[in-house]
């Protein structure tokens, strides 16, 4: 194995270790993770016919894992803008509530 194998595998490794580390994964780090995965697959297949795989794969990879992250944040983004709306949306609720129980202690003469 020559040298530029084994430190994409030492640093493959790194990252797979620090991912684990961190708890669950977030849109953006599972798409990164995907796009890289699918990305190596693809830049093998496609660098296996210019005769080197392994550079394909590398190529693949790093396109993937960026276009993957770049999916996942958009994804993540979307989710927590709709997470706010709905938190406001239940604030509101509780404000018509207490309006309503204000108007209808006002209207009993309190």
């Amino acid at each position: 194995m020559n040298d530029k194998r084994i430190a994409a595998l030492a640093a493959t490794l790194v990252l797979v270790a620090a991912a684990c580390a961190s708890g669950p994964m977030s849109k953006r780090e599972g798409g990164a993770a995907t796009g890289a995965a699918l990305g190596a697959g693809t830049g093998a297949i496609i660098g296996s016919t210019r005769g080197d795989a392994f550079e394909g794969a590398l190529i693949g990879g790093a396109l993937g894992a960026l276009a993957g992250g770049v999916a996942g944040d958009q994804i993540q983004a979307q989710e927590q803008s709709g997470d706010a709306v709905e938190q406001r949306v239940r604030e509101q609720d509780e404000e018509i509530r207490r309006q309503r129980e204000e108007i209808e202690r006002l209207e009993r003469g309190y």
